[in-house]
């Protein structure tokens, strides 16, 4: 992969991440599920504008790929609501997929997602709660939006991304009902490490359900589930 060959907006490239940093970082039970993750299947960017924008803009240069950035500045959630973070502090990351399934079956990937976020913070003793869809909260605030964009012919898919805004080393918020790891825990984190393990849960997850295995995560969601009025 060239940087010249993408007709991309980017300030910095670095492959960052490789499955020997991933290994450290998860779950005994992960280690049945080798994911094979490889250099190209990541792209670090400095600044941009949104992750998910990114990935629509470049859906056809790959298969799989996983977009972090430093900082984005027009980041978007539900309903297109501005999902305001904070450089260096937020972890921000889009994952384009192209599975094999018709548009019926997309309805479980964003649970599959947060399922994957619920497991992977609980390597660093955090209990999150989730509230289906898309959200995950702590301490009976929000801490993590989830926000799935797919493009279809017909019934097939043509490609799906799932983007994610996980509030990690914020130290304050302007609007109410935000947290973040920092504030809830009173400890920084390495975005890396969250980022790896929460990687390496959602590969175990979506095999699964690739094979139309979900028993894991309605249980997880069963046992996690946190109701809430907007």
């Amino acid at each position: 992969m060239k940087k010249q060959n993408m007709n991309i907006e980017i300030e910095k490239i670095d492959y960052s991440l490789e499955y020997k940093d991933i290994k450290k970082f998860i779950s005994k039970e992960a280690l049945r599920f080798p994911a094979k993750f490889s250099k190209e299947e990541y792209i670090y960017l400095e600044k941009i504008d949104s992750t998910n924008s990114f990935l629509k803009r470049n859906s056809d240069k790959f298969n799989r790929l996983i977009v972090t950035t430093n900082n984005q500045t027009k980041g978007r959630g539900k309903r297109e609501r501005r999902w305001i973070s904070n450089p260096g502090k937020s972890l921000i990351c889009s994952i384009l997929l192209k599975p094999d399934k018709e548009i019926n079956k997309l309805q479980y990937l964003t649970l599959v997602t947060a399922a994957s976020i619920h497991k992977a913070l609980l390597n660093f003793d955090i209990k999150t709660l989730i509230k289906k869809p898309n959200d995950l909260y702590l301490n009976n605030k929000k801490l993590c939006g989830i926000l799935c964009e797919l493009s279809h012919i017909n019934n097939k898919i043509e490609y799906l991304i799932i983007g994610f805004g996980l509030n990690v080393n914020e130290e304050f918020f302007n609007i109410n009902g935000a947290t973040s790891l920092f504030l809830e825990k009173k400890k920084r984190y390495d975005l890396r490490e969250i980022l790896t393990s929460i990687l390496f849960e959602f590969e175990i997850l979506y095999t699964k359900f690739l094979r139309n295995d979900l028993n894991e995560v309605k249980n997880i969601i069963e046992n996690s589930e946190f109701n809430i009025e907007e």
